[in-house]
């Protein structure tokens, strides 16, 4: 049996245009409806992780990130399954118990976090970490093609079991062979008392997160920690709404789009992102070596021009000519995780990095909730006008890290920074004022 929704359809559409865009309405609104569920619970979840992590270490963590995925696939298996026969709701359900686990962010950051224990000199950081980029991008492009080819040989349900079967793997290989290793301390915020209540040990995490964004730093460091979690607000925004919403805006004329259209697209987008990032790590940062900040405002400037592609296209040929113009956007996560590195101390790099993911639920939440929103309102008089909107907001933020490029630059920030070098300035700052 294939199931199927019923919805109430309106009786005044009479061409297929017009049913063309009721449904991608609809569409838009379940995924508007996931988001408000997940991402204001993830909000919270992120800053206790991220507090935890830099007390404890970052192991549980990531399997926990691991676990929510699991968690995730699992429940969407339920829907999907033509025996078990979930409602959709269920699919609500599934956002709640993820964001609770942090959902697969909690997995990037906190591998994102084992690197910056475990590499102190930044420059070196940078490259490593975009290098993890690269590999999340061929392990999805991998995925993305092996689950289009066993699907046409296997049913959807066995191929989506397997995925499963894999990710438990994934959190087994975490549990042997990853240790459990608590950053250095070298901040002036006393971990919380292990004796305390768990909910009064939770509120110090969160109090404890809020310091590391408020409290004073050398030069222009705190400006530059905000202005790095704006970045990373705008990247997610966007870049959630081009992942997103560019299957549901290929279906209206003049591109009608099938999946297997899609599947292609999103095929050559990664391996264009893949290209993009290694060409920024090998061209960029090994034999021109420009700094960490530049390249931050490449790829913001790249993805920007990849949306205002996607908003003038009339075409399919100008959809695809959008992925060469945003090859340099996957260069933006990393660096600026890299960048922010620099900033704080070793052992608050989990609450910077659990801020920035924060950030990206926010993101995540702006996206739905006004993005989307402005793209149903203006599909029927301009369907592209949200892709324009975003690429000047893109473009904004480029020009405030130009501003961070010539700061940084003359404070000496960002480039060969080590947690050794971090902790001597602690040292020497403490015997000042002792």
């Amino acid at each position: 049996m294939i199931r199927e929704y019923v919805d109430e359809m309106p009786t005044n559409l009479n061409s297929s245009s017009q049913m063309d865009k009721y449904f991608n309405k609809r569409i838009v609104e379940w995924d508007q409806y996931y988001s408000y569920v997940n991402l204001p619970i993830g909000c919270v979840s992120g800053l206790l992780y991220g507090a935890y992590g830099d007390n404890h270490g970052r192991k549980l963590n990531l399997m926990i990130g691991i676990g929510s995925v699991a968690v995730d696939n699992a429940i969407t298996m339920f829907v999907w399954s033509r025996s078990v026969n979930a409602p959709l709701y269920f699919l609500l359900i599934s956002a709640a118990v993820s964001a609770a686990m942090g959902n697969f962010f909690l997995v990037m950051s906190s591998v994102n976090a084992f690197l910056a224990d475990m590499f102190p000199d930044k420059k070196e950081m940078g490259m490593r970490m975009v290098f993890v980029s690269v590999v999340f991008s061929v392990g999805g492009l991998l995925g993305s093609l092996g689950a289009g080819y066993f699907s046409r040989l296997l049913s959807n349900i066995v191929v989506v079991a397997f995925a499963q079967f894999l990710i438990l793997i994934a959190l087994l290989y975490s549990l042997i062979f990853l240790k459990q290793i608590p950053p250095k301390r070298t901040s002036l915020i006393p971990p919380p008392e292990q004796r305390r209540p768990l909910w009064r040990r939770s509120l110090s995490y969160v109090i404890d997160t809020c310091k590391v964004f408020l409290r004073k730093r050398d030069g222009h460091r705190r400006a530059f920690l905000w202005l790095s979690v704006v970045a990373g607000f705008v990247d997610d925004a966007v870049f959630s709404e081009e992942t997103h919403l560019v299957g549901t805006y290929t279906l209206l004329l003049p591109f009608k789009w099938d999946s297997s259209k899609l599947g292609v697209y999103t095929s050559i987008r990664s391996i264009i992102q893949v290209v993009g990032m290694a060409i920024g790590m090998i061209v960029f940062g090994k034999l021109l070596k420009l700094r960490n900040t530049t390249l931050i405002i490449i790829s913001i400037t790249s993805m920007s021009a990849a949306c205002a592609v996607i908003g003038l296209a009339n075409s399919d040929a100008m959809i695809f000519a959008s992925l060469p113009a945003g090859m340099f956007h996957g260069l933006l996560n990393p660096l600026t995780l890299t960048f922010v590195s620099c900033l704080v101390e070793p052992d608050e790099v989990g609450k910077a990095y659990a801020t920035t993911m924060v950030a990206s639920k926010v993101a995540g939440l702006a996206q739905s909730a006004a993005l989307q929103s402005i793209y149903r309102a203006t599909i029927d008089w301009y369907q592209g006008f949200t892709w324009l909107l975003i690429a000047g907001i893109g473009l904004l933020s480029a020009l405030a890290y130009l501003w961070v490029y010539f700061k940084a630059k003359a404070e000496g920030i960002g480039e060969g920074n080590s947690a050794d070098a971090v902790i001597e300035r602690r040292l020497s700052i403490s015997a000042a004022h002792s």
